[in-house]
């Protein structure tokens, strides 16, 4: 709250023009979601919202928990599991040109 200046009620345009979750109608991407248990700045719920509106729209998604995370993976064995699947989501979504270009 303290980034937008104010409780919801104030500054409720604020907070639905940088809400992902309003916008999601002209997402296309491939979306890899994240979230940890104990995250107090973005709670882990906001993630499986997410989630389920892009699965929804026929948007390609995962949602990744971490009971033992915060805001970001940062503890072993947990930041493991998440480069593999970042890698992993790459390399489905991103393939590399077979051209080497």
């Amino acid at each position: 709250m303290q980034f937008l200046g104010g409780d919801v009620p104030e500054r409720q345009r604020h907070y639905r023009d940088r809400s992902p979750v309003f916008g999601s109608d002209a997402l296309r991407t491939p979306t890899l979601l994240t979230a940890g248990a104990k995250d107090r700045a973005t709670p882990p719920g906001q993630a499986v919202e997410f989630h389920r509106i892009l699965k929804e729209r026929g948007i390609p998604t995962e949602v990744i928990r971490y009971p033992l995370e915060g805001h970001g993976v940062r503890d072993l064995p947990a930041a493991i599991d998440a480069a593999t699947r970042v890698l992993a989501w790459f390399e489905r979504y991103l393939p590399p040109d077979p051209r080497g270009a």
